[in-house]
């Protein structure tokens, strides 16, 4: 079950002025987090076509990348399995591929960046060696750990996952 938030128009508004032209640039470029951006711009906007069109595009540039062993390759490939984006869903290979991601982020302790996709992992349903539900708390402690060093992206998790809650209270 995926559970779906959509931020609306301030959201839509804030990404075309401030994001958009960028992330269209970077897609010129096969840039595969780029073609993501804008699947899940589109899948937001309710444009399942151009949605699917991206993730597809993304999927397949990802493909490449985990052949050389990129633990965040990895992790997309079981994002995009679990949930069915530009792909048929198939748990097992999710599972598959987050089992990969996470033995390859094992290796970069130190790093931010391995707090901010253990944080994913959570969020995803994947945690003790298999794919389950799905644990927010923990997701969010390991987003503030990275946010305290900074990493841009585990501030928009926490907001997204700060977001997802107020929903499931109202």
């Amino acid at each position: 079950m995926t559970t779906d938030i959509s931020f609306g128009y301030g959201y839509k508004e804030f990404y075309d002025k401030a994001y958009y032209r960028y992330t269209e640039h970077d897609v010129k470029n096969n840039d595969p987090r780029s073609d993501y951006d804008m699947a899940e711009y589109y899948r937001n906007a309710g444009e399942k076509q151009k949605s699917e069109t991206y993730y597809k595009k993304s999927f397949t540039a990802w493909q490449q990348y985990a052949k050389l062993g990129l633990p965040e390759a990895c992790y997309f490939l079981g994002y995009f399995y679990q949930y069915g984006y530009g792909v048929t869903e198939d748990r097992s290979k999710a599972e598959e591929y987050y089992k990969q991601a996470y033995d390859e982020f094992v290796k970069y302790q130190g790093n931010p960046s391995y707090l901010y996709f253990l944080g994913r992992l959570y969020e995803s349903g994947y945690y003790e060696g298999k794919l389950g539900k799905t644990d927010y708390k923990k997701a969010s402690h390991y987003y503030s750990m990275a946010a305290s060093f900074g990493y841009p992206d585990a501030f928009y998790r926490l907001g997204y996952i700060d977001a997802l809650q107020g929903k499931a209270a109202n």
